[in-house]
């Protein structure tokens, strides 16, 4: 994967915390439990170490899309293609307690056949190590 340009990027944030989110469906920047801890993930400092947490369509050739809900900071990323849209949504619940999860992220398909959107690489284990450095 390269560098994306950080015109790429939406941001999701708790109050706590923030998370950089790629049109590609990557999160490349997310510290937690607050602004100034060390990074889980940094793919957008270090694209072949720094760790990422895709969620994006199995096939090449895919338009994206990426825009906040009115009025939110749900944001949310669609997978175009011919043959179906698929839709993510990304964001980081505000007022809950402090060991709350940090993040949500929900996939679906909208339309036709998106072939599924999967967690690429090693994100279910990034996603373990998140969950023992609570």
């Amino acid at each position: 994967m390269t560098y994306q340009p950080i015109e790429h990027y939406g941001i999701i944030g708790n109050m706590r915390t923030a998370a950089l989110v790629g049109i590609n469906g990557s999160i490349d920047w997310f510290c937690v439990p607050s602004f100034d801890s060390p990074s889980v993930f940094a793919a957008i400092l270090d694209d072949q170490k720094g760790g990422r947490f895709e969620i994006a369509p199995r096939e090449d050739g895919i338009r994206t899309k990426q825009f906040y809900w009115p009025e939110t900071n749900v944001l949310v990323t669609r997978f175009l293609s011919p043959d179906g849209v698929g839709e993510l949504e990304d964001f980081m619940p505000v007022g809950l307690p402090h060991e709350s999860p940090w993040q949500e992220r929900q996939d679906q398909e909208q339309r036709g056949d998106q072939r599924g959107l999967d967690e690429v690489g090693a994100a279910r284990v990034a996603n373990e190590s998140l969950k023992e450095s609570t």
